[in-house]
């Protein structure tokens, strides 16, 4: 059996993770706003944008601001939106009137729909094809590249001129990545590279984790080379909401994402040596620590 059309549907609207459903369940159950029984059975067939959202989050606010302008004019997706069952209904209807959005909202109240995905946290946005195959899901949603995010999945759902080629010269992030390169990017999560901004908490306040505010009281010297983009245009800034940039990402070896239209080969001793060198590590054997790489290091 071949199965090389199966794999290159998944790395291509690839944030499908394990333990997540590969399509959806439409019957699922839900509620309309007004407290009535519902389900996603009349979207059977459309290729559909769900929003799951908050109606207390500040966060989702602004994410479902910007799938009303995604929206505009696009007769491509039907746009859904369900409401955390973690809300309470009378915050819900205090909430209704501003309620903004380009489809049909419902309310997860037995959080039958969160238990489907594990969502942990919100926002999240899923792609569904019109025969119920989760196409992506977009889950590492930072307010500074949501527009973004949306753009890649619906131009690539959607058709047009692919997302890549008519990004901008500057830095996104990996969650922007991750859709076409999500192999890569599930070899790379977990990595001290990944994790690198999270080492700076402890080294500089002897605790595990990091809090809002931390990055202002850092050594910039240190945030270089455990960041992406440090000092460059739309790249890390302790001065601006840029969590998407903290760690070690794709971006930081093989510099801005856009535009582009191929691979990049880059010289991996030449990025490495800016920061693995004698003066900030000077025990560093390159040789060595490539081959512990789980990141594909060949130029050919």
């Amino acid at each position: 059996m071949n199965l090389k059309p199966f794999f290159l549907i998944l790395l291509c609207f690839g944030s499908i993770g394990y333990g997540l459903p590969d399509r959806l369940d439409y019957q699922v159950r839900l509620q309309d706003l007004d407290g009535k029984a519902a389900s996603l059975v009349p979207y059977k067939g459309k290729t559909m944008l769900i929003l799951y959202f908050s109606v207390t989050c500040p966060h989702c606010k602004v994410v479902r601001q910007r799938v009303l302008e995604k929206m505009k004019g696009n007769s491509c997706l039907q746009a859904v939106g369900i409401i955390t069952g973690g809300d309470m209904m009378t915050d819900i209807l205090t909430t209704r009137p501003e309620l903004k959005f380009p489809g049909p909202l419902f309310y997860d109240k037995d959080r039958l729909f969160k238990d489907r995905f594990d969502f942990q946290k919100v926002p999240r946005v899923v792609f569904v094809s019109a025969d119920g195959r989760i196409l992506s899901l977009i889950e590492d949603i930072y307010l500074d590249n949501i527009g973004e995010l949306l753009d890649l999945n619906i131009t690539r759902i959607c058709g047009g001129k692919p997302f890549q080629t008519t990004m901008h010269n500057r830095y996104y992030g990996a969650s922007v990545c991750k859709p076409c390169h999500a192999r890569i990017d599930s070899l790379c999560q977990g990595t001290r590279h990944a994790d690198a901004f999270l080492t700076l908490a402890k080294k500089a306040f002897k605790r595990k984790g990091f809090r809002d505010g931390d990055e202002r009281d850092m050594n910039p010297e240190c945030l270089k080379c455990h960041t992406t983009g440090f000092g460059e245009r739309n790249g890390y800034s302790a001065q601006r909401d840029s969590r998407s940039m903290q760690g070690v990402q794709c971006e930081a070896c093989h510099g801005p994402a856009g535009p582009h239209d191929g691979d990049a080969v880059i010289d991996y001793e030449a990025r490495c040596t800016t920061c693995h060198n004698t003066l900030r590590d000077p025990l560093f054997n390159y040789e060595r620590s490539l081959k512990r790489l789980p990141h594909p290091t060949s130029s050919k």
